[in-house]
């Protein structure tokens, strides 16, 4: 597969030589064991690429970032166009941190939601057979105590089998208020379910933001 994207990059012409270039210079594996991360080596088969050793190297500082002062774990890495931050990187992640055990929650913003969720669910849902799943919400949207627990249901089955929960950032600040819109509504059962959903998030839940404006 090396051998015959190098040749269809050579074929392309003077408007491929860069990627020819790199694609030379990659040789594989470097700074990474396939036998410890089986899930990129189909990734890599999957999207016909060889993953480069800058993506592996902020793949794993954004999985292992600092402890900040506020006690908690943040990474920010800034990256040029073309570097596979949307096509590469952030798959690489999400198949790391969706373990069984934790919550892979991508944030995506509204402009590039349909285009990130399309690419994302070609990356994954193949040779993978991973899900991409989505959480809908608005401040309108209606949302009744058995509507609730059927979404608790629902996130702990995309952790356990190991899928990825892709939202945009305005429908998880919504989600958040639902809960105290349905305790001044007065309807508690809702609102008891709610904040089952949001306890079980903030316990399990492992934050991706793709892109911020």
């Amino acid at each position: 597969m090396w051998a015959v994207r190098c040749a269809r990059f050579a074929k392309a012409g003077e408007s491929m030589q860069f990627a020819l270039k790199r694609e030379l210079f990659n040789l594989g594996h470097e700074n990474w064991d396939p036998f410890s991360r089986p899930e990129w080596v189909l990734l890599e088969l999957e999207s016909d690429l060889l993953i480069r050793p800058i993506q592996v190297k902020i793949a794993e500082q954004m999985m292992s970032p600092p402890v900040g002062p506020d006690g908690q774990k943040h990474g920010i890495v800034q990256l040029n166009m073309g570097e596979g931050k949307t096509v590469v990187i952030v798959p690489m992640i999400a198949l790391a941190i969706a373990d069984g055990t934790r919550l892979c929650r991508l944030s995506v913003l509204r402009s590039l939601f349909r285009t990130n969720l399309s690419a994302l669910r070609y990356k994954l849902g193949g040779l993978l057979n991973r899900r991409v799943y989505t959480l809908p919400c608005n401040r309108d949207f209606s949302i009744r105590g058995f509507e609730a627990q059927s979404l608790l249901g629902e996130l702990k089955g995309c952790m356990e089998k190991r899928g990825v929960l892709m939202v945009r950032p305005e429908q998880r600040l919504s989600f958040q208020l639902k809960c105290y819109d349905q305790a001044r509504k007065k309807d508690f059962n809702a609102a008891e379910w709610l904040l089952a959903v949001e306890t079980f998030l903030r316990q399990n839940a492992r934050d991706i933001l793709d892109e911020a404006e």
